[in-house]
């Protein structure tokens, strides 16, 4: 095409059908078939907190909000690194998690998913008190999820700085590569993939779920 401008030909040879065809069957030879990660098993999760629910490591607790607050929430990663401390309002049966901005929330009006409070292991309510007191004397218009800063004493969140997305991708590889088998088979996406696909969710009403996911 170079060639022929410096040329002054009109014609391109880039545009003539059989070089088009040509482009698009070496896409279709080279290209590779999207695979879709494996959703996280309620068992797989409950494992997991089996393990470190009495755990007090601060990137422990951490990562058991992430995980157990986004598998209920039906949240995205980036969804709950928007949280702050004054999105959370924890009642005696539940909890209220505002959400700001969700990826298909249209209207963009945020959202607020309600999660109950359960006596089980992976109860969200119970690991969100654990994470608020850690983070006490905090502002409200900090985020919940934060980087650690280690010192040579101790070690704390930071006062406002949150985690990046690739921070909880190696976190996420790094927890559960113990309990799965082939860990690249699985993504952060897993977990929300992993609730939506719970059979117990098979018993509730489809307008029910679009309302708890957002």
């Amino acid at each position: 095409k170079w060639g022929h401008q410096l040329a002054g030909l009109e014609a391109c040879p880039t545009r003539h059908p059989i070089v088009q065809n040509g482009v698009e069957g070496a896409k279709r030879r080279l290209g590779r078939p999207v695979q879709s990660k494996q959703p996280l098993t309620l068992d797989l999760i409950t494992k997991f907190c089996e393990k470190y629910n009495g755990s007090s490591t601060l990137a422990d607790v951490r990562f058991q909000f992430i995980l157990l607050v986004c598998y209920a929430g039906f949240l995205r990663v980036d969804e709950i690194q928007q949280l702050r401390i004054q999105d959370i309002v924890i009642s005696e049966d539940h909890m209220s998690i505002r959400i700001p901005k969700r990826k298909n929330d249209q209207y963009r009006e945020g959202h607020t998913s309600l999660l109950a409070r359960s006596s089980k292991i992976t109860c969200p309510v119970s690991i969100t008190k654990k994470m608020l007191a850690l983070l006490r004397g905090s502002s409200c218009s900090c985020p919940m999820v934060r980087r650690i800063v280690k010192s040579k004493t101790k070690e704390y969140f930071h006062g406002t700085l949150g985690i990046s997305t690739s921070r909880i991708r190696e976190e996420f590889k790094r927890y559960l590569v113990q309990f799965v088998e082939n860990i690249n088979l699985y993504s952060t996406h897993s977990i929300k993939s992993g609730a939506a696909t719970n059979p117990g969710c098979r018993n509730i009403s489809g307008e029910l779920l679009d309302r708890h996911a957002g």
